[in-house]
């Protein structure tokens, strides 16, 4: 694998030319396709150099400037089907009659208003077409949550693809960790997982959002997934936290993250807003637009917006990336919160002389 490209992003602001420099490797996936990048308007593609394929992050790709990747890990593919999380179909081998749990309406308005589901009639439901849901993120966390060893396989899993200073909150092995697990899907306190199963059908969109986290990882499984990502230098065109007027929406206030209050519309290769007189600075943004087939897992960077286009009936699990000093912190400090991106690339350091080292 050694094509990086960049990428020619076309605004819809008065026909000006974008570019965003973006360099991403073009590899062969597991099952023989590749990812597909292409902007959302045009294909200009620029031959830029030789950019190696990752079969696992580095500290640097986490905190220096990063930008979104592609990791590529036969090993790693391998240990979530262990898990029976391999497809659809082994999903519904393995806990076909385990519950998904649904919000009415969609809305996650409460646990009271939460209904469930068989996973086996759910994924019936979404390969035939019938399904008006998405699972919602609750559900997902709440999948795990309820199944803590399975948890602990996955959480392995995806901490082999993370650098030394990264994997301690995925390491859930010890007698309190699971015993948390279980409390906390028994009290419907599913923030607790970092982990997150999505499942939905064709034409389905979940809307655009910002993690900031130190990142997410995304491994893909089945089906057909289309990833709009907005870097962070753009969140003030997302309307995402404080109104700033027609200039949008600034970051301040953010904390872990927000949703968009942009109802997006996609056509073909095109995201505008469903009311753009409404929010007229989300026509500057200039998204990356990203295909995943199956067995890619994706690397999105802290403050990244994105939203998720279900071409097909699909199924990915998640995890948030954090640094090993988080649970250290908010041990100490219950309430603390990131102020920007930029607080991920050192320890929190309270009083003189405690010497806070960078990772």
């Amino acid at each position: 694998c050694d094509v990086a490209k960049v990428l020619g992003m076309q605004s819809a602001v008065h026909g000006v030319l974008f570019f965003l420099g973006f360099r991403v490797c073009c590899c062969t996936n597991l099952s023989g396709g590749s990812a597909t990048l292409r902007p959302p308007r045009a294909n200009s593609l620029v031959p830029l150099g030789p950019l190696n394929s990752v079969a696992s992050l580095r500290v640097e790709d986490i905190l220096a400037s990063p930008q979104p990747l592609l990791i590529q890990s036969v090993k790693h593919r391998a240990a979530l089907a262990r898990a029976g999380l391999e497809s659809l179909d082994s999903l519904r081998r393995e806990y076909g009659s385990d519950k998904l749990l649904f919000a009415a309406g969609d809305l996650e308005v409460g646990f009271l208003s939460m209904r469930r589901f068989s996973v086996d009639s759910y994924v019936d439901k979404i390969l035939r077409g019938q399904s008006a849901h998405l699972l919602p993120e609750s559900g997902g966390r709440e999948f795990f949550l309820a199944h803590p060893t399975v948890y602990e396989k996955v959480a392995y899993a995806f901490s082999k693809l993370l650098p030394l200073g990264f994997r301690e909150m995925l390491d859930v092995s010890t007698r309190a960790s699971l015993k948390e697990l279980a409390r906390a899907a028994r009290d419907a306190d599913f923030g607790v997982s970092d982990l997150a199963l999505w499942l939905g059908g064709a034409g389905h969109v979940r809307a655009l959002h910002v993690d900031n986290f130190s990142g997410v990882l995304l491994t893909h499984l089945e089906g057909r997934k289309r990833l709009w990502l907005y870097p962070e230098s753009q969140q003030s065109w997302l309307y995402l936290g404080q109104d700033t007027g027609n200039s949008g929406w600034g970051s301040e206030a953010v904390g872990w993250g927000a949703a968009s209050r942009v109802p997006v519309n996609i056509s073909g290769d095109h995201a505008a807003a469903r009311h753009p007189e409404r929010f007229p600075a989300f026509e500057h943004a200039t998204p990356l637009v990203v295909e995943l087939r199956a067995g890619e897992s994706l690397f999105i960077p802290c403050g990244w917006a994105h939203l998720a286009q279900y071409l097909g009936p699909s199924m990915s699990i998640s995890t948030a990336i954090h640094p090993d000093w988080l649970e250290r912190q908010l041990k100490e400090k219950a309430d603390w919160e990131p102020r920007s991106c930029a607080s991920w690339n050192r320890e929190p350091c309270d009083g003189d002389g405690c010497g806070a080292t960078e990772l």
